[in-house]
């Protein structure tokens, strides 16, 4: 069996600000203080995005992805997840 890649936090805030970026109308600018409001994404979006990032990194999630959270915030969150995941599945 081959060993899984271990995730890093930016790894992860990579792939928040990709499926963001994917949800995001063009020419927005995303930042960590990006809220999820000013970045355009109404509930339906956030519900896909919440299961974008839970597929991409085999991880479940909270469905609480208020519109005023952050991209730090959701990164910092989904970080949480990923590493007590790694700690917890060696």
């Amino acid at each position: 069996m081959k060993p899984t890649k271990r995730l890093t936090r930016y790894d992860v805030y990579e792939t928040v600000y990709d499926a963001v970026d994917k949800l995001t109308d063009p020419g927005v600018e995303l930042t960590p203080s990006t809220t999820m409001r000013n970045a355009g994404l109404d509930s339906i979006d956030r519900i896909e995005l919440l299961m974008t990032i839970e597929e991409a990194l085999n991880v479940s999630l909270k469905d609480n992805c208020s519109e005023d959270i952050t991209l730090a915030e959701i990164t910092d969150a989904v970080w949480e997840v990923v590493a007590l995941k790694q700690v917890n599945h060696p």
